[in-house]
């Protein structure tokens, strides 16, 4: 690899010291970076991005350098170019950015040297209904999840696996999650960690009123549907979806959340001399 685009989370590098070294660095041993300009947005609902309308058509890799949160926004500002991301991590825990700071320039000789492998990541895509009329649509790499919002009761859910009804609770809410998102919301949750290329959706609950109820693995090419249920208690709703983190919108009684498997992928580089079993073992701990 000799061209490169970096995206970096200027809250976790406050006086760009990685980025510029990043920089310094591939650009001494002969590669090419461009750093995009970044969009902060103060409205509600309209999430802080890369400017990416100048970036050049040779890019053969893109460098997040922040936390997970900074690699999953990377992630959906690249969706469109389809370019293998690698995530450099410059936060706490950290499972996507497999990459420590502490190991650059290691990982960077890697990748100019093209020692590196590359795992392709499936997405969900959903789409937020109100009666017939789609309210809302995006992807996620992580999880979609419906919640209730702020100080209200709980969420009454309603759960459907390819038309049939799985389960119907009340709880904080659920969280429909990838492989991918498995060791995030999903792990807090108590939901299970998932081998990152298994071909699953895992849908867990979040502080559910029932013992019995538990995470369930569904096959990763079956369709889910949410559908919050009206609450005598709550004359209105007071519940919202998110994807990836990010609030996509508030939700009313009937609405109902479509989920299914979306035809994007992402590419996450994987450096060759570890693996997902060893990066468990140093995030989570082990022998």
């Amino acid at each position: 690899m000799r061209r490169f685009v970096i995206l970096t989370n200027y809250a976790k590098d406050t006086y760009l010291h990685y980025t510029q070294m990043i920089r310094n660095y591939l650009e001494l041993h002969g590669a090419h970076c461009w750093v995009p300009p970044y969009v902060h947005s103060d409205t509600i609902g309209i999430s802080s991005h890369y400017d990416l309308s100048g970036i050049p058509d040779d890019v053969e890799c893109a460098l997040s350098l922040g936390g997970d949160g900074t690699l999953l926004q990377a992630a959906r500002d690249l969706l469109s170019h389809r370019i293998p991301i690698l995530g450099i991590n410059l936060g706490t825990l950290g499972f996507l950015t497999s990459v420590e700071s502490s190991e650059l320039p290691h990982c960077l000789e890697s990748l100019l040297r093209d020692e590196y492998n590359v795992d392709i990541r499936s997405m969900l895509l959903g789409r937020i209904l109100r009666g017939d009329r789609v309210i809302f649509e995006d992807v996620a790499l992580n999880d979609i999840v419906a919640a209730r919002a702020g100080q209200s009761r709980m969420v009454d859910l309603e759960i459907y696996v390819n038309d049939e009804l799985m389960s119907a609770y009340s709880a904080d809410g659920v969280i429909v999650s990838t492989p991918t998102g498995a060791t995030g919301y999903n792990l807090s949750a108590g939901g299970p960690v998932i081998y990152p290329q298994a071909d699953v959706i895992v849908i867990t609950p979040i502080c559910p009123h029932s013992l019995q109820t538990r995470s369930v693995v569904i096959s990763g090419h079956d369709q889910v549907e949410l559908v919050i249920r009206p609450s005598r208690h709550m004359p209105v709703c007071e519940a919202m979806a998110t994807f990836d983190g990010k609030v996509a919108c508030d939700l009313d009684y009937a609405d109902r959340i479509m989920i299914e498997p979306a035809q994007e992928k992402i590419q996450l580089i994987k450096l060759k001399d570890r693996s997902f079993y060893q990066l468990l073992r140093n995030k989570i701990g082990g022998a």
